[in-house]
């Protein structure tokens, strides 16, 4: 520890982790590559730093206390094993690559208190349905590329862009675009060959090519 900044963890072979109270950062690689099971933040934690949690191979739940306030970029990526992720009502940012190739992660609800989701965010990740909260103005690029579990998508109301290789390859099978949308960039929709239903407001004026290449 560096005041309230956790820097290290000193035993990454260890299972079990408990974080102290008045830590408000959890540092930069601070459990890279450890074998921690399971996080549970206390509550004076407002950011979990970049790659703090890099390839944690052993990583299945991982618990954010009501004060989280961002989760950094790449904060999980590459976290084989991590299943299972409770995101604080209170979070308003996630990171690029922040769940990037955590391909068992099925549940992730996004927090209405959300306004910024970063670039391939959850990038082949297991999510099985995803909710975009009214605070997101644009799905960046490659956010939800390659979900190959995702069968159910919600946009609220607010979300204005739908960015290059948002949803690519995901399988859902209808969608229904809420009446803010302007945007659908190119390959935003590419290779979902199970969608067969999509409803495309009149508020659209720009649609990328190949947005919606070889869907049903």
């Amino acid at each position: 520890y560096a005041g309230n900044y956790l820097v290290e963890v000193y035993d990454k072979d260890a299972e079990e982790c408990a974080i102290r109270e008045g830590t408000c950062y959890i540092g930069y690689k601070a459990f890279s590559w450890s074998f921690v099971r399971e996080v549970k933040l206390p509550s004076s934690v407002r950011v979990v730093c970049p790659l703090a949690f890099e390839c944690c191979i052993g990583l299945e739940r991982f618990f954010a206390n009501e004060n989280l306030e961002a989760i950094s970029t790449s904060a999980f990526a590459g976290c084989d094993n991590l299943k299972e992720v409770n995101l604080s009502d209170n979070l308003s940012t996630i990171g690029d690559c922040a769940f990037f190739l955590c391909r068992l992660l099925e549940y992730a609800p996004l927090p209405s208190s959300l306004t910024e989701l970063g670039s391939c965010a959850f990038y082949g990740a297991g999510l099985t349905n995803v909710h975009i909260p009214s605070g997101i103005e644009v799905i960046p690029t490659h956010c939800f590329y390659e979900c190959k579990k995702l069968t159910s998508i919600a946009i609220d109301e607010g979300v204005s862009v739908i960015g290059p290789e948002a949803f690519e390859r995901a399988p859902i099978s209808s969608l229904v675009l809420p009446s803010s949308i302007k945007q659908i960039d190119i390959h935003a929709f590419y290779g979902c060959d199970k969608l067969v239903s999509i409803t495309i407001p009149s508020s659209v004026t720009s649609i990328g090519d190949s947005a919606f290449y070889n869907c049903s």
